[in-house]
């Protein structure tokens, strides 16, 4: 049943279509040929003398601006890394003398508890 109504609808929008074809072919006959043409040249040429004056040099100057702020971004970027590399290694010999120095002041803390103790030294540490 729908299908036969989308049929007649069909029919009969094919049908008004050409009869408002033929009512409009003697105006579409007077037209000269030229015209239509020179329409389209003209309007072709009007967008794109638009499109080069006002939407170009925008589009440029945008386009420019984000090739810079993105080498600027990735340069900051390759500075800050280096940075943290030079951190990390600075931070490494700090541990790493300070891992020394408390591994040396045991070791002599323990060198000095283990030698003998001679009558001088205790009369030195004792007052008098």
């Amino acid at each position: 049943m729908a299908e036969l109504i989308a049929k007649i609808i069909l029919i009969f929008s094919f049908v008004g279509i050409i009869i408002l074809f033929f009512k409009k072919l003697p105006a579409l006959a007077t037209l000269p040929e030229n015209r239509q043409r020179f329409f389209i040249n003209s309007l072709i040429s009007f967008a794109k003398t638009r499109i080069e004056n006002n939407i170009i040099p925008i589009l440029k100057f945008d386009i420019i601006l984000q090739k810079i702020l993105s080498k600027i971004r990735v340069l900051t970027l390759k500075t800050e890394n280096i940075v943290t590399n030079w951190l990390q290694i600075l931070r490494q010999k700090a541990q790493e003398k300070n891992s020394k120095n408390n591994d040396n002041y045991w070791q002599e803390i323990k060198e000095s508890i283990k030698e003998p103790v001679t009558k001088e030294d205790k009369d030195k540490r004792t007052p008098a």
